[in-house]
């Protein structure tokens, strides 16, 4: 939920956010977020990337400030918005 409105997630944005969330507001790396989001069955950097774009989609782009920040080359983190 963001600004009152409900946003439903896959598993994976889910677990992904959660993630970002219970790190807030350090970086999450690149590795750590695929451990943690994909555990045993893994996955690659292109994946991660295809999830980070579709959650933004979600959870970002209908809302003035964004949430979710790219460190380039290093990882992810989400920062309150203003």
């Amino acid at each position: 939920q963001r600004d009152g409105r409900q946003i439903p997630l896959t598993r994976l944005q889910g677990a992904l956010l959660e993630i970002l969330e219970q790190e807030a507001p350090r970086i999450v790396p690149h590795a750590r977020l695929i451990e943690r989001a994909w555990g045993a069955a893994g996955a690659d950097m292109a994946a991660l990337q295809t999830q980070v774009y579709e959650l933004r989609a979600l959870v970002d782009r209908p809302f003035a400030q964004p949430m979710i920040k790219s460190v380039r080359g290093v990882g992810y983190r989400v920062v309150a918005p203003e």
